[in-house]
Formats: structure tokens, sequence, C-alpha cells
């Protein structure tokens, strides 16, 4: 049974009975669920704002992953850009030092430009690119550093320095033979020294002969450094190595004097290229300034008579 209403009437004082019509009740029902609608919209809205459901959830965690890579794959862009960049000026400052060439692939880095870059492909294949370079250049650079060894190991081994420090009395080329008093092609150079004088190798190399010589150079040191150079040391009073033994530039490997057929007391040295005799002046480049090399040269230049 459905409760009666009433209405306060103030200009009669007295209870009135409120009717409803079925107009007035379908009304009530409309404002009712328009209200319920409008509320239900509201909070779907804020719901649908400031939630997200799962799936959005997984799209904006996946989105942040993917960022965060190519965040990653920048940085280790410009990481590599660098370390390739420096490769690159160091590898072409070593070939033109040393080599005087150009090195491979020596085209400057191309830098990456600035701002973000949302593609994580072109990230991966920048990457990839730039990693095939570096590889490129660290062969490069190793094969550079193989040159260099050797070329290390022949300039320590080529001759370079004066065997004594005395001054040279005869130099290569034709002389005058102190016996038989004709000219005749003089192998090497003589210096003018001390018996006694500590005789030097004049690179590393090892020594093939160490004894009495038949040729008249009696006893004579033979050292063969590699790459096709001998040097000979003659005319010893002692030596200080034997065959087999391995020298270095600026070892003492034996004493000067006046062994074999020899006018006085000196250094005869040469040095062979390829088994032939060459001017062991050109050779001295190591430990003289030009102006002492010039004395030098004139000196070994002069016409005059040999020791031996």
């Amino acid at each position: 049974m459905s409760k009666e209403r009433f209405h306060f009437n103030e200009e009669q004082f007295q209870y009135e009975k409120v009717t409803f019509s079925k107009r007035d009740f379908a009304r009530q029902v409309l404002i009712f669920l328009f209200g319920g609608i409008c509320i239900a919209v509201g909070i779907m809205t804020v719901y649908f704002i400031f939630f997200d459901t799962s799936e959005e959830e997984i799209l904006k965690s996946q989105n942040r992953e993917i960022e965060n890579k190519i965040a990653i794959y920048h940085a280790q862009l410009d990481t590599l850009n660098l370390e390739l960049e420096e490769l690159r000026m160091l590898d072409q400052q070593l070939y033109k030092s040393i080599l005087n060439a150009e090195p491979p692939d020596s085209a400057p880095v191309e830098k990456r430009k600035p701002g973000p870059n949302k593609s994580l492909t072109l990230s991966e294949e920048r990457i990839n690119e730039i990693d095939k370079k570096l590889k490129v250049r660290q062969k490069s650079l190793q094969d550079l550093e193989q040159t260099v060894g050797e070329l290390k190991t022949k300039l320590q081994s080529i001759p370079a320095i004066r065997p004594v420090d005395g001054v040279i009395i005869s130099g290569f080329g034709i002389r005058k033979h102190p016996i038989h008093k004709v000219d005749r092609q003089h192998p090497g150079i003589d210096f003018g020294v001390q018996p006694g004088t500590k005789v030097l190798a004049t690179g590393n190399g090892i020594v093939r002969f160490a004894g009495h010589h038949k040729s008249g150079f009696g006893t004579t040191i033979e050292i063969d450094h590699g790459f096709g150079y001998v040097t000979v040391y003659a005319h010893l009073s002692k030596t200080m190595v034997g065959p087999g033994t391995k020298v270095r530039r600026g070892d003492v490997i034996g004493y000067s004097g006046n062994s074999g057929i020899s006018k006085g007391p000196h250094l005869h040295y040469e040095i062979l290229k390829n088994g032939k005799q060459i001017n062991p002046v050109d050779y001295f480049y190591s430990e003289l300034s030009p102006e002492i090399y010039k004395d030098v040269n004139e000196q070994a230049a002069r016409y005059n008579e040999s020791m031996d």
C-alpha cells in the first residue's frame, strides 16, 4: 500500500492531499534517470582521464621501454662517433707521419643531428654502420701498428752511429794503398784511434763472425743486422762477442788495435747492403747534427792514403 502525501496550505492554514498524475510521475522518473546518466558519464570520464586500462598501461610501458632504448642508442651513437673520430685522426696522423700516405676511409665521421629521434630502427642501423667503420679503423690501426713495429725494428737494426769517436783519416772510395802504393777501392772508413778504444755495435743484430780474418783485416767482427745490412769492424785488439751473440746498438763488442795488415792503430769500418759495400758516412745520421755531419763528410771525402 502506497503512502499518501500531504502539502500544507499556508493561506487556508490546513493540510491538503497531494495527488500525482502519470505525467508528473514520468517526469520525475526521467529526471532521476537523466541525473543518474550524467553522474555515470562523469564518473567514467574521470576514470578514463585519470586511470589507465590494463591495455593502455601495457602500451605505455612498452613506449617507455622503447624510448629508453632509443636514448641508450643515442648515447652509444655519440660515444661511438667520438671514438671513431679519435681513431680516424690518430690513424691519419700516423699514416702521414710514418708512411707519408692517406689511411683508408679517411673521411670525417658524420655527426648525429641534434634533437630527438623516435626511430628505433634508424638508431640500430646507424650503430651497425658505425660499428663497421670502427672495425675498419681498428683493422687499419692494427696493420699500421704491425708496420710501425717492423719499421721500428728496422730503424733499430740499420747501422746509424759511428762505431768509435775518432777522426776519419781515410774515407770510402778510391784511395792509395799503404803497402802497394797504388790507387784502389777502399771499401770502408778508417778511424784514427788509440789501441784499446771501445768499439760499439752500430745497430741491433747478430754476430756472424768474430776472430782472425784471412783477408788481412786481422781480428775482425761481422754483424748481420737483417734487412740486407752487414757491418765489419777490423784490426781489433780484442773481441767481446762471439758468433751468434745478439747485440744492440751501442753495445761494446771489442777494442781497437793494429792487428792484420795495417799501417798503424786504427779501426776499419764497413757497411754492406745486400752484399755490396756502401759509404758508411751516409749512415751516421742518428747522432750527428747537420754541421758536424758536413765536417765528417768532408773528412771522409778527402783523397789520401788509406791505413789498410
